[in-house]
């Protein structure tokens, strides 16, 4: 009797490792025969990682590896046309920067700062001029502060300081430096 069950509970075993999605080679979540998550590979060490996140075959983030095996940067294509149009650093593994070309003309339209892995501001350029246009600042959890370049002349002409709802706590329009 426990050799039958034995015996079972092996096949299953096996059955359920030769018929996984995922190998050495990456991972193919619909059972199609093609990759939707792959591992390049360079000398033995992970180099890239390609994923599909929409499973239409085509790749739509790209993680670059160093040498050592840690993420240094990762292209994405944000809005699934084909082309990979935001990337971001990492440091220690964490976010540092991203920035991204929303309406394809190969000019970032905005560029997020991290600090410590979170959200510190989001600046937004002007696709005419190419500078920044606007800088919200976030504290832990929410926006604090924004200024905006209201006449697009590359100067901050207004700042608005929000509550710990992002409810408008005071406006001011002035002349604010905009650190280029």
């Amino acid at each position: 009797g426990s050799f039958i069950i034995g015996f079972f509970i092996g096949l299953a075993v096996i059955s359920i490792y030769y018929n996984s999605p995922i190998t050495s080679e990456g991972v193919d979540y619909n059972k199609d025969g093609i990759m939707d998550e792959q591992y390049i590979y360079k000398n033995d060490r992970l180099s890239r990682v390609e994923i599909d996140r929409n499973l239409d075959g085509r790749m739509d983030d790209v993680l670059h590896y160093d040498r050592n095996g840690i993420l240094i940067f990762s292209e994405s294509d944000e809005n699934l046309d084909g082309k990979l149009d935001t990337k971001v650093e990492f440091k220690y593994g964490q976010p540092v920067t991203q920035e991204s070309d929303t309406n394809g003309d190969g000019y970032k339209n905005f560029r997020i700062i991290y600090a410590d892995g979170r959200v510190d501001r989001i600046e937004f350029f002007s696709p005419e001029t190419k500078r920044k246009i606007k800088i919200q600042q976030f504290g832990d959890f929410t926006l604090e502060s924004s200024t905006v370049d209201k006449n697009n002349d590359g100067v901050m002409d207004a700042s608005t300081q929000y509550d710990e709802i992002e409810e408008i706590k005071k406006t001011e329009s002035a002349k604010f430096r905009s650190d280029e």
